[in-house]
């Protein structure tokens, strides 16, 4: 890798072993004080070949929301991709229709352009991670918010990632509201709300999926009769210029074992909150999964 102005770029092993990266080593990236548009690039041995597709994908760890500016050097195009802040996440630079005969030779990444880092005085803000870039013939889904698979997940490594969080809220038999708790970065594998598991799946699905679940480990709700609502969910912040509509596509199955069982209920949704009203509903649409 080179770098330059004041983001410093080295191989140190993986500091977050997580289900979506559990690579031993990744590229690390420090932006310091200096050029607001400080970047690292790295060189190839050998220029891009695009008929291996024009879209990049790769792993990125960051610890708040920032934006990474992936640069093609050589062809002077980028892409800005959003980064979450929730630990590793899965990214897409997407450079269909943009390619052309001159040749790419390095890959640039610019974190937060036209804002000086500061990886001295607040390295946890300023310290970010790379990881499996690789190339592929289109985007997973063509303007997609989030994607998930889990295939290349790891039960045994940390959570999920990308935004993923679980949380609770418990009402007493008469659905009047006790308390709630969370959130908590999901899968949290301690028998509560969710985990990664064989899905007994197939070619179109994979054998890997998140299972959901109620949370086992509170014994006092469940013998006290309460329900307990247990959540996994994405969050995604409805931005100035997001306009159109939201589909939310996905697979789900019953287990052929230990599936849900009444009174016990579950659902698949999509609701929209507003932060200016306590974050109340302004729309929801569901599906039952429970049969």
């Amino acid at each position: 890798m080179r770098s330059h102005y004041r983001l410093i770029s080295s191989v140190v092993p993986n500091p977050d072993m997580a289900i979506l990266n559990g690579s031993d080593n990744v590229a690390q990236f420090k932006k310091f004080a200096g050029a607001v548009f400080a970047g690292s690039g790295l060189v190839l041995d050998q220029p891009v070949d695009f008929t291996d597709g024009e879209v990049f994908k790769m792993a990125v760890w960051s610890s708040r929301v920032a934006e990474l500016t992936f640069k093609l050097e050589g062809l002077n195009i980028e892409d800005k991709l959003t980064l979450s802040g929730e630990g590793w996440e899965i990214v897409e630079a997407d450079f269909t229709g943009r390619t052309g005969a001159v040749d790419v030779g390095a890959l640039t990444f610019i974190f937060d352009n036209g804002t000086a880092g500061d990886a001295e005085g607040a390295p946890d803000d300023w310290t970010f991670y790379v990881d499996n870039i690789e190339q592929q013939k289109g985007l997973t889904i063509p303007g997609q918010i989030s994607f998930s698979d889990f295939e290349d997940a790891n039960p045994a490594l940390g959570t999920v990632g990308g935004g993923w969080t679980a949380y609770a809220n418990v009402f007493n038999a008469d659905g009047g509201y006790l308390y709630g708790y969370g959130p908590f970065d999901a899968p949290n594998g301690t028998n509560a709300f969710s985990g990664v598991a064989s899905s007994e799946g197939g070619t179109n699905q994979g054998q890997n999926a998140l299972s959901v679940f109620s949370d086992y480990n509170n014994g006092g709700a469940q013998e006290a009769g309460e329900i307990i609502e247990a959540n996994t969910f994405l969050e995604y912040t409805l931005q100035a210029t997001d306009t159109g509509t939201v589909v939310f596509s996905f697979d789900a199955k019953a287990p052929t074992d230990g599936g849900i069982e009444a009174p016990s209920e579950a659902f698949a949704y999509v609701q929209v909150l507003n932060p200016n009203n306590g974050f109340q509903a302004t729309t929801r649409q569901q599906l039952d999964l429970s049969n």
